[in-house]
């Protein structure tokens, strides 16, 4: 997917880049970080020998030498395909984005999705779709006309909501989980985009707009709850999950886990601002497991007027 294209165009630069993953995954950060630096005197120009030797730096905690790596990848990548802003805002050396790099997310779903499913619901016990299911159904059971899903994936959300209205529609970024979730027949319309453009350009209306897990990787969400409220039916329901933090905010925070956190309060703000009303909510839910622990989370349902 990025740019740059998978090697160097120097073989020994890329046995040199393949050597050096592999000691980071070791530990040993240090001669990772030499190796690097070797690749990039051999192949100056290609990005991805900077993104790792920043990292493999930032891991020996050298944060000043890792920034100006982290600086060279994106004068090299301004699309940031690899997420180097999330690594500048982690060392202090920026403030956190509002919301991760669009090359960054399209990049890394769609390289994920043939193994999505596998590796979140086989090894991380992924929870956020049926906890969504079970907060709607307790208010509705059926009769939805048009069902959408942000941030689809490959459908996992929708596996619940199956035969539950008469149309659904599924947006994403990546073009890998598209072609997974088309593979399903789950979906009467897939659009592969940016959920701020798909929802800017609907003439569609919503009688259930779900969003499960998507938020994780946007920090500000106050303008995408406006725009979502605009494509809801009158009476329509809207149900979303998002990561908690463990405290010290009413807003949201970028994690060292690579992902946001929104506090009830912001959550509650949102909604206000977007002309929605807060109908319920679930605290405490265990979405996922992170290293083998429990991600916190929650899970709301508002409705339009």
């Amino acid at each position: 997917m990025p740019s740059f294209g998978i090697t160097s165009g120097c073989m020994t630069a890329d046995k040199r880049y393949a050597l050096a993953l592999r000691l980071a995954e070791w530990g040993d950060f240090s001669a990772s970080a030499d190796l690097l630096q070797q690749g990039i005197e051999l192949a100056p120009d290609w990005p991805p020998l900077y993104f790792h030797f920043g990292e493999a730096l930032r891991q020996a905690k050298n944060y000043a030498a890792a920034r100006h790596a982290f600086e060279e990848y994106l004068r090299l990548d301004p699309a940031d395909a690899m997420g180097a802003a999330i690594k500048l805002f982690l060392i202090g050396a920026a403030p956190a984005p509002p919301t991760m790099p669009e090359e960054y997310v399209r990049t890394l779903f769609h390289q994920y999705a043939p193994k999505f499913e596998k590796s979140l619901v086989g090894n991380l016990a992924y929870r956020a779709p049926g906890e969504m299911a079970a907060l709607v159904f307790a208010h509705r059971e059926n009769g939805f006309s048009h069902i959408l899903d942000l941030g689809c994936g490959t459908g996992l959300a929708a596996q619940f909501f199956q035969g539950r209205g008469a149309a659904m529609t599924g947006v994403d970024l990546a073009p890998g989980m598209i072609r997974e979730a088309r593979a399903k027949n789950l979906y009467t319309a897939l659009h592969e985009a940016r959920i701020e453009d798909f929802l800017a350009a609907a003439e569609e209306r919503y009688d259930l707009a779900l969003a499960a897990d998507l938020f994780v990787y946007i920090g500000e969400i106050a303008a995408i709850f406006k725009q979502i409220a605009t494509v809801m039916t009158d009476g329509g329901l809207y149900c979303f999950s998002v990561q908690t933090p463990e405290s010290g905010t009413d807003g949201w925070i970028l994690g060292p886990d690579h992902r946001y956190a929104h506090a009830h309060a912001y959550i509650a703000r949102c909604i206000e601002e977007a002309g929605l009303a807060l109908v319920d909510f679930r605290a405490a839910i265990p979405l996922r497991l992170d290293g083998g622990k429990p991600v916190a989370g929650a899970i709301y349902l508002a409705r339009k007027p």
